[in-house]
């Protein structure tokens, strides 16, 4: 029977038990295999032990186990308590942390197992041999393992006080995400955690809550179980639950075949037999650490062949063959010079054999040590035209001046070298055209009848260099190209993973090649946009799109946010598919285009706010702008007046008085007050006050006319009450101690007693036509605008508030202004109040 302390989709319970089950299920005989988990991480009172032990107690009533199997102490102590109810059988364990403690007050008889030993110290030494630059450690792990691994942890910096240690304790997977991003660059992270909850308390078992983790954090991580690698720890010394499975089935099976002979003694083995080094080759590749640096016979996973590594049968098989070929050519070219000096003429076999080299697009030579040419294929002589002459020469001869001692020296080692060494030689020969070639070869000592001769076989590679060089310039020309654009330059592979980026995306992300190369180009994606860009490659996919531009946000090494225009093209290529992508950074221009946006619907509100009738005509007299007084006073809609002229809303005449009073004020060329008569399409005449400020480029080109009237229609008739008046009025104010002002339709100041000078030495006349924001504090500017806006839309009529005026000191001075607004119907006509120094 196995004994599974915790439930079976426990990972470390699912590692001992696959073990197990290996060594017991591919033997024969086969024993018959009962399992039962106690899963006593979640249940482990005494009412629930006393329950699973009547339950088996009843299953198998009258079964007689041959031996019990034990994963992890709960079953272990299980075991060693109740297998009298078993039939007394041996009992096998694994997995078992504390052996000493919990066989204490049994009797050890007929226990063999092996011990669960995490080797920290290992891993940790391990961790700073491959980082030696690294100034922390920070050991993690939840409440349920704190205590076991704290003892191994804290030896260990005893012997190492020159590295910074700390153990943190959590349950919770945010605090231990949080606590790790807080660490500096130089440390590292054991993890040693077992179990954890996420932010909204669920479980996360195995390795779940450390792929969580490893996704949210940079620091390389390391651990000490074999459930960890592939869900985020670089490595470590590792204990493996099915190592511990396999070995006590081993034992098991070995017990069981032997019917327990020589069993008589316990047998504990220790966790070396179960513990080994290993790592995950991405994560490598990823922190830069090489295979030379680990420890001999590491486990590796994730592990990526290279070519020799995937072609080395290949490989060998053909240079093999090739060489067997070379050798095979080097024999029939030794019997050929041997037939060719003792007979002086070629059987038809040698005729055979030499049409086959004289075919060869390589020149083959035979030379004797002095480089005397013996023979050569038809190659060599219609490369030099004359093949008596070549025949008569010195191979040595061919060659540069300088290039013939070192030549020589080859030929004298090859002479006395083995017969199976091979030597590979590169070298230029001048022909008699007067051109240059480049040839790479191989020697090799064969033997003759009397004496040993050299074999030459030499290949002409002068084409070949002349198109890598080019192919060299090509690319080195590609590459400065690319890494010159002022545009982010990136190139896909079919599933959108990054395998060529240029140095305009490094410098402005700040990304390392290692952090961007290989991963899918949606995970820089903002978290907002990511919906839409997944939106955009299935729509590329299922439609075929070869060329697509948009706007998405991405995400730099930093975490700030960047707005970047994006033009995508895909091509095949070798039958795959790629994807060149041209981003640029238009997040400045993005916020500009949004602030001129806003600065617009602000200008309009604040325009639509005054109480006066405005208007902007552009240079050909098209109505680009009105207000809404403007629009009421035509009683025209504002679609039915803007992109028309005065000609298309006006009787003629009225549109030629329009136009002649625009024309003297572009005459004018600057900003002015005129008087004017608006006849509304009803017949009704108004009054007005006009300003017309007309609108020149930096070369004093026409670009527009701004017209900004008030209706002073009633005024005029006042006019002359408020002159009568206007002296009683000041000879009655001047008694007061507080200040009394009044403001104008536009809000500015169009009265203020004497009485400002006396607290300001500022002349009165000063704050004429201006606004109170002119001599109020920066803080409170944009409040006041907001204030006498909602005065000016009529919201509030009346109010009473705090406010700083400077005086001519520049200092800030302290009063209390009551305001009361004056309107006629809903438009603003002025506002009067007084101020009271606080």
């Amino acid at each position: 029977m196995i004994l599974n302390s915790y439930s079976p989709d426990y990972i470390w319970t699912a590692e001992e038990q696959r073990g197990i089950l290996t060594e017991l299920g591919d033997k024969s005989p086969s024993p018959q295999v009962f399992i039962e988990n106690m899963d006593a991480k979640r249940f482990h009172s005494k009412s629930y032990l006393e329950e699973f032990s009547n339950f088996l107690f009843n299953k198998y009533k009258g079964q007689k186990f041959d031996a019990i199997v034990a994963t992890d102490d709960p079953a272990f102590l299980f075991a060693l308590e109740k297998r009298d109810q078993f039939g007394n059988p041996p009992i096998f364990f694994c997995g078992v942390n504390a052996y000493e403690a919990d066989v204490k007050g049994f009797i050890p008889d007929r226990v063999y197992g092996v011990k669960e030993e995490e080797d920290v110290g290992q891993t940790l030494s391990l961790m700073l041999k491959l980082f030696p630059k690294t100034k922390k450690i920070l050991g993690i792990t939840d409440k349920s393992a704190a205590a076991y691994f704290k003892k191994q942890f804290d030896n260990f910096f005893v012997s190492h006080k020159g590295v910074l240690s700390e153990y943190f304790v959590s349950d919770e997977l945010d605090k231990l995400v949080n606590k790790v991003n807080s660490e500096p660059k130089d440390t590292l992270v054991l993890d040693l955690v077992s179990h954890s909850v996420d932010r909204y308390g669920d479980d996360l078992a195995g390795p779940i809550a450390l792929s969580k983790l490893s996704q949210e954090v940079k620091l390389p991580i390391f651990g000490t179980f074999d459930y960890q690698l592939g869900y985020g720890i670089v490595g470590g010394v590792i204990t493996s639950g099915t190592e511990q499975g396999k070995i006590v089935g081993k034992m098991a099976y070995k017990y069981l075949s032997e019917n327990g002979s020589g069993w008589e003694d316990s047998k504990i083995l220790g966790s070396s037999e179960s513990n080994y080094p290993a790592f995950d080759e991405n994560l490598l590749k990823r922190f830069n650490i090489k295979s030379y640096q680990l420890p001999p016979d590491s486990k590796i996973i994730n592990h990526h062949e290279n070519f020799f590594e995937r072609y080395s049968k290949a490989i060998v098989y053909f240079s093999i063959v090739a060489f067997l070929l070379l050798l095979v050519i080097g024999l029939l070219v030794v019997v050929l010079v041997q037939k060719r000096r003792e007979y002086g003429k070629l059987s038809d076999s040698e005729k055979y054999f030499k049409l086959l080299l004289d075919n060869s697009t390589d020149m083959i030579f035979v030379l004797d040590v002095d480089g005397e040419i013996l023979f050569e294929n038809e190659s060599m002589a219609m490369l030099f035209s004359d093949k008596n002459d070549v025949e008569a020469k010195n191979f040595l001869n061919f060659l540069e001046n300088d290039k013939r001692s070192e030549f020589a020296e080859l030929l004298k080692r090859v002479i006395h070298t083995e017969y199976d060494s091979i030597f590979p030689f590169r070298f230029f020969i001048g022909t008699k055209r007067g051109t240059q070639v480049v040839f790479e070869g191989k020697a090799k000592k064969i033997p003759g009848y009397k004496e040993d001769f050299i074999l030459l076989t030499v290949s002409d590679i002068t084409e070949r260099e002349r198109v890598h060089s080019a192919l060299r310039e090509r690319e080195e020309e590609y590459r400065l190209l690319f890494n010159s654009i002022n545009d982010i330059v990136l190139v896909l592979d079919s599933k959108y993973s990054v395998i060529s980026a240029n140095d305009e995306l490094f410098r402005l992300f700040k990304y390392k090649r290692d952090e961007f190369y290989n991963k899918q180009i949606i995970d820089f994606v903002y978290f907002e946009d990511k919906e839409y860009a997944k939106s955009l490659i299935e729509r590329v996919q299922n439609e075929n799109i070869k060329r697509l531009s948009f706007e998405i946000r991405a995400v730099d090494a930093d975490g700030n946010v960047k707005t970047l225009d994006v033009k995508t093209t895909s091509i095949i290529k070798d039958s795959k598919r790629l994807i060149f992508v041209v981003c640029r950074d238009i997040t400045e221009k993005k916020r500009a285009d949004e602030a001129f946006i806003q600065k617009q619907r602000e200008l309009n509100i604040l325009l639509d706010s005054l109480p006066g009738y405005i208007n902007y005509k552009n240079k050909d007299g098209i109505y680009v702008f009105v207000n809404n007084n403007f629009c009421n006073l035509l009683e025209m809609d504002r679609k039915k007046i803007i992109g028309h002229t005065d000609y298309e809303i006006y009787s003629e005449e009225d549109a030629e008085k329009n136009l002649e009073l625009d024309r003297s004020a572009i005459k004018l060329g600057m900003a002015h007050f005129q008087e004017e008569v608006l006849r509304k399409l009803n017949g009704d005449i108004l009054n007005v006050l006009t300003q017309k400020v007309p609108i020149f480029d930096e070369k004093r080109n026409l670009q527009g006319l701004i017209s900004l009237s008030y209706d002073v229609t009633e005024l005029k008739v006042a006019h002359e009450l408020v002159k009568e008046s206007a002296q009683k009025y000041l000879e009655l104010i001047s008694l007061l101690k507080d200040v009394v002002f009044e403001m104008d339709y536009s809000g500015r100041f169009s009265f203020i007693s004497d009485r400002i000078f006396d607290y300001t030495n500022i002349q009165p006349k000063e704050f004429l036509n201006k606004f109170f924001a002119d001599f109020s504090s920066p803080a409170e500017k944009e409040k006041l605008t907001l204030l006498f806006m909602s005065i000016l839309r009529g919201e509030k009529k009346s109010c009473v508030f705090e406010i700083t005026i400077k005086n001519y000191k520049e200092e800030y001075i302290k009063f209390e202004i009551t305001i009361v607004a004056k309107y006629e119907g809903n438009v603003f006509k002025g506002a009067m109040g007084t101020l009271r120094k606080i």
